[in-house]
C-alpha cells in the first residue's frame, strides 16, 4: 500500500523518467474528481490507488499523458448541492439559534456576509452597572447560508442588545447623540430591523 511517506519517492522516481510535477498534480487531481471506477470510491481511495498504480507501472511521460486523457473524459464525481444565500435577504441584524448575526454587503455590494457578535477580550464601555461589557464580531464563513428572513431581530431586541453594550449591534459604534442613546439604537441603523418603520 502507497502511504504518503512514500509518495515523495513514487513521485520522484517519475520525475527521473522524464514525468513533470505538472502532470503528477494533475493526474492526482483528476483522480479524486473524476468517476475512476478501478480506483475505488472515495477520493482519498482513488488518490492512493493512483499512487499504487504509478509505483507499481513506472510510467513515461507519454504514457501518463494518455492516462490523464483517459481520465479527462471521464465524468465528474457529483459534488454536495451548492448551498444558495436567501434571495430574499437584506442587510440586517438576525438571531439564528441565540446567535447574534449582522448581515452586510461585501465591499462590491455583490454579496452578502455575516459576521457574528461575540463577548470581546477588548475592554468595553462601562454601562449603568458599572461592568465594562466589551462587543466584537467576527466574520462567520458558512452562517449566511442559515439566515432567512424572518429571523431578523426586532427593534426592541436590538435595543436591548445596544443598551447591554452600550454601541451600536449593527454598525458598532458608540451611542453619543441624546435622541441615539434614549432609543437604544441611531436613527440609520434602526432600519435595519424588522418593525422599524
Amino acid at each position: 500500500m502507497t502511504t504518503r511517506s512514500n509518495v515523495g519517492e513514487v513521485r520522484a522516481a517519475l520525475t527521473r523518467r522524464g514525468v513533470t510535477e505538472r502532470q503528477l498534480d494533475l493526474v492526482a487531481q483528476l483522480a479524486r474528481e473524476r468517476v475512476v471506477a478501478e480506483l475505488g470510491s472515495t477520493p482519498d481511495d482513488r488518490e492512493a490507488e493512483l499512487y499504487r498504480r504509478l509505483d507499481d507501472v513506472r510510467p513515461t511521460r507519454v504514457e501518463l499523458s494518455r492516462w490523464i486523457d483517459d481520465y479527462l473524459r471521464r465524468p465528474r464525481v457529483e459534488s454536495l448541492p451548492e448551498r444558495v444565500v436567501d434571495p430574499n435577504l437584506t442587510p440586517g441584524v438576525y438571531r439564528v439559534d441565540d446567535v447574534v448575526l449582522v448581515v452586510k454587503y461585501g465591499r462590491q455590494r455583490s454579496r452578502l456576509y455575516a459576521k457574528r457578535l461575540v463577548d470581546g477580550s477588548r475592554a468595553g464601555r462601562l454601562v449603568e452597572s458599572g461592568d465594562a461589557r466589551p462587543i466584537e464580531f467576527e466574520y462567520a464563513p458558512s452562517a449566511i447560508f442559515d439566515v432567512r428572513p424572518e429571523h431578523r431581530m426586532s427593534l426592541d431586541d436590538a435595543a436591548s442588545l445596544c443598551v447591554r453594550y452600550g454601541r451600536c449591534v449593527y454598525c458598532n459604534r458608540a451611542l453619543r447623540a441624546a435622541k441615539s442613546v434614549r432609543a437604544a439604537i441611531g436613527p440609520v441603523c434602526a432600519k435595519m430591523f424588522r418593525d422599524a418603520s
